[in-house]
């Protein structure tokens, strides 16, 4: 059992609130994600929250299976396009712009 600590922290720190739900769509490029994330979203009031990593980029349409503009209306999307291509995005950076839309989301009562 090395590398277990042999006593337990005095002070457990656990959120107040449970987190909120939501629902992962996964699988490999051109799988049919963004349309099932699509039909999710307008079943059960969700917003698209894009965790890919080439569709943070502006312009990188191509081997992205992105969803054209029109495509989006229908559900509010993040985190899509924020990016130039030359551009870096970090996953901690990544990480903290996901936080923030996925609050903002609950905030207005949908699933993100």
């Amino acid at each position: 059992m090395s590398g277990y600590p042999k006593r337990l922290p005095e002070k457990i720190c656990l959120p107040e609130e449970p987190p909120s739900p939501l629902v992962a769509v996964i699988g490999p490029t051109g799988s049919g994600k963004s349309h099932l994330a699509l039909h999710l979203a307008r079943q059960f009031g969700g917003e698209i929250v894009n965790c890919d990593s080439i569709q943070v980029h502006r312009g990188l349409n191509i081997g992205a299976a992105k969803l054209p503009p029109a495509g989006r209306l229908s559900v509010p999307h993040h985190l899509i396009d924020i990016i130039d291509p030359c551009q870096e995005l970090t996953a901690g950076g990544y990480a903290r712009r996901a936080r923030q839309a996925i609050h903002e989301i609950t905030g207005r009562g949908n699933l993100p």
